[in-house]
């Protein structure tokens, strides 16, 4: 059996999860990068009806955006046009979405997780050579 957990809030997990044969692997995934977030809003919008613009024009703005933000954004831009009555999905769609949409990950919350990933990065390296049982935690 593997089990994988997510958390908004590292610092709130128990050392005791972390002990080997539990919670082995401690990883921080970050937002996507430009390339991740193409691809991600290529799978949301496979089968919308595009206009023509090109959806790697819409990455840039959608720096710090997480996966499941970029897909309510293409949802709400296929909601705006429905409600408009169009056809396609234009850029002025996705812009009035990204607008209306905001991201889930602020810019201090981002600084926070960094600086947490960082101190508890540090912590484990000291475990490690201090050989405490935690071998299995790789990254953080």
């Amino acid at each position: 059996v593997i089990v994988i957990a997510a958390t908004n809030r590292p610092e709130m997990i128990d050392p005791a999860l972390l002990r080997s044969g539990r919670f082995e692997r401690v990883l921080h995934v970050p937002p996507p990068d430009e390339e991740s977030i193409r691809e991600i809003l290529k799978i949301h919008t496979d089968g919308m009806p595009i206009g023509k613009f090109s959806l790697d024009d819409m990455a840039k703005p959608l720096a710090g955006y997480t996966g499941v933000d970029i897909e309510a954004i293409c949802r709400e831009a296929a909601l705006i046009a429905m409600r408009a009555k169009r056809k396609t999905i234009t850029r002025k769609h996705f812009e009035e979405a990204i607008d209306r949409v905001r991201p889930t990950v602020t810019p201090q919350m981002m600084e926070y997780y960094e600086k947490l990933q960082s101190m508890l990065t540090s912590g484990l390296d000291s475990i490690r050579r201090n050989n405490d049982g935690l071998r299995g935690i790789e990254s953080v």
